[in-house]
Formats: structure tokens, C-alpha cells, sequence
């Protein structure tokens, strides 16, 4: 963590943006690093927001929410990944390959990346 923050603030004294995400309850956010670079916003989105499904109990997709906290000196960037899922369906637990499927970036959410950049 102390590597990427000293990245992030060469990145941001240079003018750049970073981009740093975690789920939202993830201890790394109490690292005193992390706690340090807090200083630029955060936001927290729902991944089911931009379409993530895992294969339930039977096989058939379900939705995911995995509540992910994002961290940048972009406030579009931060905009656009700030979407909440509206909590109207169940969602399926993250344990096992299920965690490891969720892990990968949807299409919307890259989608979502490239739009608050531009």
C-alpha cells in the first residue's frame, strides 16, 4: 500500500490522475497511507450497477452487489462509479469462485472508467 500511495502522489504533483479501488469495507482503508491520501475524494458504487452477475446455487446468473469504494483525484472519474444499486432483488453472497469471478471489471464498469476520463 505504501508503494501505490507513493505512486499516487507522483502521479497527482505531476498534474496526472490515479484511480485506486477496494471493497468498501476492506481494511486497506484504514492504513495510515491510505488514510494520508484520503485527502482526494472517494465513492463508493455497487457493481451490480454495471452489471455484475455471478452463476448462483443452480447455475443461473444472479446479481452481485460487491459495494466497491474508489478513491481518485478525478471527480468525473468518481462520478461515474458512484452508481448504486437500487436494492429491488435478492443478491447472492461473494464466497469461493464466486469472489474470484466478481474480481474482474464488467464492461460497464470499464465503460464507466473511459467516461469519467473523457
Amino acid at each position: 500500500m505504501e508503494f501505490v500511495c507513493e505512486l499516487y502522489e507522483i502521479q497527482r504533483a505531476a498534474g496526472r490522475l490515479f484511480l485506486h479501488e477496494h471493497p468498501s469495507q476492506a481494511s486497506s482503508w484504514e492504513e495510515w497511507c491510505i488514510l494520508d491520501m484520503l485527502k482526494v475524494q472517494t465513492a463508493i458504487g455497487h457493481m451490480y450497477a454495471y452489471g455484475l452477475v455471478t452463476p448462483g446455487p443452480d447455475g443461473v446468473d444472479m446479481p452481485a452487489m460487491k459495494a466497491t469504494r474508489w478513491m481518485s483525484n478525478c471527480p468525473e472519474l468518481l462520478e461515474a462509479l458512484s452508481q448504486k444499486c437500487p436494492k429491488t432483488h435478492e443478491h447472492q453472497m461473494l464466497r469461493g469462485s464466486r469472489a474470484r469471478q466478481a474480481a474482474i471489471y464488467t464492461g460497464e464498469v470499464q465503460d464507466a472508467i473511459c467516461t469519467g476520463l473523457k
